[in-house]
């Protein structure tokens, strides 16, 4: 397991917000990483805020569009504390949420950033991290000016500047017009692939941890070739299922009625399911279904697909399917 002084949990700014809140109970969310590190934390929390009492969220978290709500209500908590992601606006928020991005703490020599950008012949490069490694932006901007090359770092809907979700690629497609290619700092393929499919641009994943820097090209080829697979297969379904999300962050009625509307007009028959997670076992008893909409998170569609015996569509695929535009599909958002 890592180290708790690998991360930077803010026990101190935490238990000081905490304090001024006057918060008796806390309901802390993490990433299934990090859970590992709750009994550091209710340990560190307790010693600084004598009797409170702190509870933690058994459930994954995806991203801020996936809080807490029902087991924060349950057990009668003052205040969420979720770690991991940015902030996200929710229409209404009974329950305060305190953002903690847990930055990572890591030292780094970007050279070999340097050394592939120049074997590529990159001019102009836009740089972009996961909240965890938003302290490293400035350092790799800074190595990169120095050997001449042009770097942009954008503005998004979020509050942190470069910082992208796996489904908000806003900074980064704010600066796309003027850059060659991307670099995102990151681990794992995840934020790479939705950055290639965002921007369409060449996009390098640089891994601080292992100090490796990646291309997403052969995922993204992958991921796009299981796509078409699901594509042709779902032309040929007769009966589709709406998926509708209960989470507070993917609800979203509109694009289900837009789902409903377009199959109606093209004659196909449908029937809507509302779940709180899109999961094979979720799905597995619709037995008559030949494909599914999905209008939750938008990543179910690409990055899970090859968990599911059946098409996983989302609304773009829906319409190609429609008109009859296979061959002409790129992965989209």
């Amino acid at each position: 397991m890592q180290s708790h002084a690998y991360y930077s949990f803010e026990i101190e700014r935490l238990a000081k917000i905490l304090k001024h809140m006057r918060a008796r109970v806390v309901l802390i969310q993490l990433p299934d990483g990090l859970k590992p590190h709750s009994v550091y934390l209710k340990r560190e929390l307790s010693n600084k805020l004598p009797g409170i009492r702190v509870f933690f969220s058994g459930k994954g978290t995806y991203g801020p569009c996936d809080i807490a709500f029902d087991e924060a209500i349950t057990v009668g908590a003052d205040v969420i504390v979720h770690y991991g992601h940015p902030p996200i606006r929710y229409a209404k928020s009974e329950i305060p949420i305190i953002y903690m991005p847990a930055k990572i703490k890591v030292e780094v020599d970007p050279q070999v950033v340097i050394d592939e950008i120049a074997k590529r012949r990159y001019k102009r490069i836009g740089l972009s991290a996961i909240i965890q490694y938003v302290d490293l932006l400035d350092v790799v901007y800074n190595k990169l000016k120095d050997i001449g090359i042009e770097v942009y770092v954008g503005r998004g809907a979020n509050a942190y500047r470069g910082v992208v979700l796996g489904c908000d690629y806003s900074a980064a497609i704010s600066i796309n017009s003027y850059v060659d290619a991307h670099i995102i700092i990151a681990s794992g393929k995840f934020h790479g692939l939705g950055l290639k499919i965002a921007t369409g641009k060449d996009v390098l994943i640089y891994d601080p941890l292992r100090n490796e820097v990646m291309s997403i090209e052969r995922e993204y080829r992958r991921r796009l070739s299981l796509k078409l697979k699901q594509l042709i297969d779902a032309e040929k379904a007769t009966l589709f299922a709406v998926i509708i999300c209960k989470k507070a962050g993917q609800f979203n009625m509109m694009m289900a009625l837009k789902a409903m509307q377009l199959l109606r007009e093209s004659n196909r028959e449908y029937i809507s399911i509302i779940v709180d997670e899109i999961t094979p076992a979720s799905l597995e008893n619709f037995t008559y279904v030949d494909a599914f909409i999905n209008t939750c998170c938008p990543r179910i569609a690409i990055d899970d697909i090859d968990r599911f015996n059946k098409p996983i569509l989302s609304l773009y695929d829906l319409r190609t399917i429609l008109k009859g535009e296979v061959n002409q599909y790129s992965l989209r958002l």
